[in-house]
């Protein structure tokens, strides 16, 4: 979603009125750049990778690199969690429980202190957390895998 097409006027002219103008060419170099840069580093620093053991983590990667995934394959920008439910429709099943995982993070709906909650949410789908940053990793090298197919 952008500012333009999809935003608000909270004061002055409505967004679409805006002298605003989208290089797509050059924002999906960028967005390429990115996804061999920092997310690539996702998959090697163990800072990073430390990061993925916390459900914030997960949601901020897995979701992270999935908007790009989107704007790849779509030609448009999309919100973290549409940018997963698309995933779920395109994606081999193999990481579904992943996507959903972050998902249901995002949204709120999981807990990971879930055996102390007061409100019913969802546990985790993993029983380790050391399984599903493994698994993170794995998946965030297949979709900057994906992505990078796109360019050839």
């Amino acid at each position: 979603m952008d500012i333009k097409n999809h935003g608000i006027a909270i004061i002055g002219p409505e967004p679409q009125a805006l002298p605003v103008t989208i290089d797509w060419d050059r924002l999906i170099k960028r967005m390429r750049e990115n996804l061999n840069s920092y997310w690539a580093g996702w998959t090697r620093r163990p800072d990073a990778i430390g990061e993925m053991m916390f459900d914030l983590g997960i949601q901020w990667a897995v979701l992270g690199v999935l908007r790009q995934f989107y704007s790849f394959h779509e030609n448009a920008i999309t919100t973290k969690t549409k940018a997963g439910e698309y995933a779920l429709t395109c994606v081999p099943r193999r990481w579904h429980r992943l996507i959903q995982e972050a998902i249901d993070i995002r949204a709120g709906r999981r807990s990971s202190a879930y055996r102390f909650r007061i409100v019913r949410t969802k546990a985790s789908a993993y029983q380790l957390r050391i399984v599903r940053t493994m698994e993170a990793v794995r998946f965030l090298k297949f979709i900057i895998q994906t992505c990078n197919g796109c360019f050839t």
